[in-house]
């Protein structure tokens, strides 16, 4: 192993070994239910983290290429969301996990026209969600529980960027109407849309080109 490979790795255990919870493996077990539920046959994961996800689907026949502006996390293409450097209808689907709060909110909207331009068909989106959430487990068998919860945006406060994240659903100035509505603009269809119960904080979002 070379001495930038050890750094490399260090520094992801240490970014990442306190960062994913078990309540954060839930997510990624909801994000690869949605990716396999659309039966993609390639598909671009934009920010690749700790490529968890990436290295879950390996084996699952979905050809994979991987976007990100960190060169040192070796994705297949280092670039930055903005401006997408493929061809029109270049993957089936397109997947990007609390990636686009890092960024300004202004972007939201050209970046979603870039992934409706270079998908074929559908994106799948994570976005954090702050609104108040109000949840309910109901467990009928020690196997077998259902989760069902309540967003609340009554009591949203303006975010300030903390050095990460630029803008959050649920602030005020950013109901999940006006997130729709943006995704809407840029071209794209809300198959689905739900606040992952066991970690509420990731809203999900499927979506389809119109």
């Amino acid at each position: 192993m070379t001495h930038l490979e050890d750094r490399v790795l260090a520094s992801r255990f240490g970014r990442y070994g306190a960062y994913d919870g078990k309540e954060r493996f839930a997510s990624y077990w909801h994000q690869k239910d949605e990716i396999l539920a659309l039966r993609p046959r390639t598909l671009l994961h934009c920010g690749i983290g700790n490529n968890f996800l990436c290295r879950y689907l390996e084996g699952t026949g979905i050809r994979q290429f991987t976007l990100d502006n960190e060169p040192d996390f070796r994705p297949s293409v280092s670039a930055s969301v903005v401006k997408l450097p493929f061809l029109d209808g270049s993957f089936d689907a397109i997947a990007c996990f609390q990636v686009l709060e890092h960024l300004p909110y202004e972007l939201f909207s050209g970046i979603l026209r870039e992934y409706r331009r270079v998908s074929r068909r559908h994106v799948v989106l994570s976005l954090p969600n702050r609104s108040l959430w109000l949840g309910l487990r109901l467990t009928f068998y020690p196997r077998l529980s259902v989760q069902r919860g309540l967003s609340i945006e009554a009591f949203s406060r303006a975010h300030v960027f903390d050095g990460k994240h630029h803008w959050e659903i649920g602030k005020k100035g950013f109901p999940v109407r006006r997130i729709v509505g943006d995704i809407q603009a840029a071209g794209l269809v809300v198959r689905k849309a739900y606040r992952i119960p066991e970690k509420p904080l990731h809203h999900v979002f499927v979506l389809e080109k119109g």
